[in-house]
């Protein structure tokens, strides 16, 4: 089970000099398994409250050549367009922003034309052409594994809270679902769905059944999003 961090006593640290929070983080880090780090949705949830300099101390154990890094075990609760996950299903981060000249090799930050980016999307495949991507197949289970800057992005931008089921991304706050269809890739359209995925400590993980491909898995209740943010309708 992932270590409960006490982030008051992490954001009290931080008011004591840089050297008691280093020591502080330190110890928190030497308690941790290489496969069962702290908990990174708590870490979301407490990043005003001692969050943000354990996050940043383990972006830099991260980034350190030879450092230490960690991993971090992830659930997709469903695709970009509410699709089931199954065994062998692959989850892509975009790591390379589209600016990268994909023919020459050029990362000056050179923009492609307005030509080349319509032949590519008449083609269909404008993603492939214009970005890179950290590729995840998910196990039985529905989840995968990945470290720190990849867990960055999964649950701090689609992510929802494993324990409490609350939304922590930053796409995935306050809403559940995009306001308006739009035209997926085989040409139906469908709304956007922001609450993808969830973190799971080894315990959580063995607790999961297999997939069966056959039944739905957990999926959360449907919310659209109205004008009046005090008013919900749940379908």
């Amino acid at each position: 089970m992932a270590k409960r961090v006490n982030y008051a006593q992490l954001a009290q640290a931080s008011t004591q000099g840089r050297q008691i929070l280093n020591n502080t983080i330190k110890e928190i880090i030497e308690e941790c398994d290489y496969d069962d780090p702290p908990y990174y949705s708590d870490i979301r949830a407490n990043y005003d409250n001692g969050g943000s300099f354990l996050n940043e101390h383990l972006g830099q154990l991260a980034a350190r050549n030879g450092g230490r890094k960690h991993k971090w075990k992830v659930r997709v609760l469903c695709g970009e367009f509410g699709e089931k996950p199954k065994p062998g299903d692959i989850v892509r981060r975009p790591t390379m922003p589209e600016y990268k000249n994909f023919n020459t090799g050029n990362t000056d930050g050179i923009m492609y034309g307005t030509r080349t980016r319509n032949a590519s999307l008449a083609a269909g495949t404008y993603e492939e052409d214009f970005m890179e991507f950290n590729e995840y197949v998910l196990d039985e289970k529905g989840c995968f594994d990945c470290e720190f800057e990849d867990m960055g992005y999964f649950i701090g931008v689609y992510g929802v809270h494993g324990k409490s089921g609350r939304p922590l991304g930053r796409t995935a706050i306050g809403r559940q679902f995009s306001e308006e269809p739009v035209r997926t890739p085989d040409g139906q359209m469908k709304h956007v769905h922001y609450w993808r995925y969830t973190e799971v400590d080894k315990e959580q993980y063995e607790a999961l059944p297999v997939l069966d491909d056959n039944k739905d898995t957990d999926k959360p209740t449907r919310t659209r999003a109205k004008k009046d943010k005090d008013n919900a309708e749940t379908v």
